[in-house]
């Protein structure tokens, strides 16, 4: 019967034995009455059967041992169902199961004289008993029902004691994982003893906003942009690494901005091409203890896997710079009337008026401090000035000046690899 059936195809041998509507079986489900007819093709059968079926051992305690000759992992934890099969004798019954053909297995049991009865050139189990790794194993109990499923660790005489006893048995159910797929698109992983991770997508990532979302799970911590052109990225990189430097200091000096920036003057249409193709998603995770090194890992990663590089240095570059008025008798005095809303430096240091002004948009360029002494300035001027001249008037009726000067400064350059 069993070379006649084995001369079919596997889903009409499904059909003829009424299987092709059973679902994947899982924990609590009843072994289908099909099953335990259906008839199986086997080697290293102790008393050298070439045939047998899973109702020869209904009413023991059924562990089925999902394995392939080159699993290292199987292979090593053979010895292990072999001794508890010969420990536990006649209550229990060890199945491999394994897809494989009848030579391979074969002579794989003449070079290793394991004891364990295993089925070849198997479908129908490795489709009832889903599952994406191996070894894996499934045990059903003497009332016909799986048990368990579980992995090799759990598959101890002590555990399957317990359950022969109708004690509670505390195996692990296996948790089985895509392993072709990354790591973090699979679910449920334990994030809280995660130790680094790190993802850049190029183009446009459909379904996400364009956002900048704060991760924590468990001591693990980390942060995620979405949809975001280099630049932004770049800049937030930055702004957190550098918090000492506006964006005055972020300087682009080479390469094909059109990659790195939004297109301002584009049309709809094609600024929507442009994100496509152009915006990045980035995410890094990284142990709470390692938290001050989120963004060093993220400005590594966009230097390595991006067409631009971001780099912090020195550059001649024209700038504002606060001086002493030439020929002025009365620095500090306000010499006239200031109109609208006021700002008063009150015998602070001279630095507190340079990073004010320096952060003011209305001053296109960086300033920097020409005053060496006094250490502080008494200065009041409006809050909100124009322009560049406009705060200069202001500064020259107190003594002070702001001159157009070249000066190496700080800068933070983004250029494009070649």
């Amino acid at each position: 019967m069993f070379s006649n059936a084995r001369a079919q195809s596997q889903d009409t041998l499904w059909a003829d034995a009424g299987l092709t509507d059973i679902k994947p079986l899982q924990i609590g489900d009843k072994i289908p009455e099909e099953l335990w007819y259906l008839p199986l093709q086997i080697v290293n059968h102790p008393d050298r059967k070439n045939t047998m079926t899973l109702n020869d051992y209904r009413g023991k305690l059924i562990i089925l041992d999902f394995w392939a000759t080159w699993c290292g992992s199987c292979i090593a934890n053979m010895p292990k169902v072999s001794k508890l099969q010969e420990e536990l004798g006649d209550e229990v019954q060890v199945l491999l199961i394994t897809k494989e053909k009848l030579p391979k297995v074969d002579q794989f049991f003449k070079r290793n004289p394991f004891s364990p009865i295993s089925v070849v050139n198997d479908e129908t189990f490795n489709r009832l008993f889903t599952h994406l790794s191996i070894p894996h194993y499934s045990i059903i109990n003497k009332q016909g029902t799986i048990q368990a499923i579980t992995s090799s660790d759990q598959i101890t005489t002590d555990n399957i004691r317990r359950i022969l006893d109708d004690r509670t048995a505390e195996v692990t159910v296996k948790i089985d994982r895509d392993t072709k797929s990354p790591l973090l698109t699979t679910s449920n992983l334990p994030l809280d003893r995660l130790s680094h991770h790190s993802a850049l997508f190029e183009g446009r990532l459909d379904g996400f906003p364009s956002s900048v979302d704060q991760r924590e799970y468990g001591n693990v911590v980390g942060v995620s942009y979405t949809n975001m052109a280099l630049a932004k990225l770049f800049k937030a990189v930055f702004r957190k690494l550098y918090p000492n430097l506006n964006d005055k200091r972020f300087l682009f000096e080479s390469g094909d901005s059109t990659k790195f920036f939004y297109p301002v003057h584009n049309t709809i249409s094609s600024k929507q091409e442009w994100y496509k193709k152009n915006l990045y998603s980035y995410e890094v995770l990284v142990k709470n203890v390692k938290s001050n090194d989120i963004f060093k890992n993220m400005l590594n990663d966009l230097n390595n896997h991006t067409q631009f590089s971001g780099i912090l240095t020195t550059r001649k570059r024209r700038c504002i710079q606060l001086v002493f008025r030439k020929k002025s008798n009365s620095y500090g005095k306000d010499t006239g009337m200031i109109n609208g809303q006021q700002k008063s430096f009150e015998d602070i240091p001279v630095e507190n008026l340079v990073s004010y002004l320096d952060d003011s948009p209305q001053i296109p360029f960086p300033v920097i401090n020409g005053i060496n002494s006094p250490k502080k300035v008494n200065v009041t001027i409006t809050s909100k000035f124009e322009n560049l001249e406009d705060i200069r008037k202001q500064l020259n009726k107190q003594g002070l000046d702001l001159i157009d000067v070249l000066a190496e400064i700080p800068v933070f350059v983004i250029s494009q690899k070649q």
